[in-house]
């Protein structure tokens, strides 16, 4: 109904087998911790519209825990962490020591599979991930369309395109491995600092039509 849910505070939930996780909107000073999630079709943590000042700290998303039948089980758009467009912006999130793994659908019909571990859409401002970690999603590990989004301290590992940057963003001592590609742009610019690309299938970091900043 619009009405704002202040300072609501999520520990140790753990859920197992549903559609969606948390789904939620206009819910300010919010704190998720030690929430664990596992085997959903559709979006495990889910932040729709009005969020702002969000915390989640040693929460987990793991779609099919590698589970190739339940794989099978999953919708269009398997995603871990959502940040949505969906009306009013969602503004401030920190994401600390959260994991995102195996959102994977492989019966999709067409040659461009998604599934994605984290993922923030473009309305989003001030948007931080610390020490996160996406593992082994049919896509992107981390697929973020905002700007000036940090990633710090965080690991991508055996993703399609391991860390997917749609604006601008820094990276700061970041490890990507055992992908597609390490680092995709489509906008920029980017800074990396003291960070590993290691055996990447085609590129450690690969640019797209819109990439026209350094």
């Amino acid at each position: 109904d619009g009405a704002n849910s202040p300072r609501l505070v999520f520990n140790d939930v753990d859920m197992r087998r549903f559609r969606h996780g948390f789904y939620l909107s206009d819910c300010d000073d919010l704190l998720l911790s030690g929430c664990d999630l596992s085997r959903y079709t559709k979006h495990g943590f889910r932040f729709e519209e009005g969020c702002n000042r969000v915390t989640l700290r040693q929460c987990t998303a793991d779609c099919s825990e590698r589970d190739a039948d339940w794989e099978t089980k999953t919708e269009l758009f398997p995603f871990g962490f959502l940040v949505n467009n969906g009306g009013a912006p969602n503004s401030e999130l920190v994401f600390e020591d959260c994991l995102a793994s195996n959102n994977r659908m492989p019966l999709q019909k067409k040659k461009y599979k998604n599934g994605d571990g984290f993922v923030v859409e473009g309305n989003t401002n001030d948007v931080r991930f610390v020490r996160c970690r996406g593992i082994r999603n049919q896509d992107g590990g981390f697929d973020l369309k905002v700007d000036a989004v940090k990633l710090i301290d965080c690991v991508a590992l055996g993703n399609s395109r391991n860390i997917r940057i749609w604006k601008s963003a820094t990276l700061e001592n970041c490890f990507t491995g055992w992908g597609s590609c390490g680092l995709w742009c489509n906008g920029g610019p980017i800074t990396v600092n003291r960070s590993t690309f290691h055996a990447m299938r085609t590129a450690a970091v690969q640019t797209d039509d819109k990439a026209k900043e350094p």
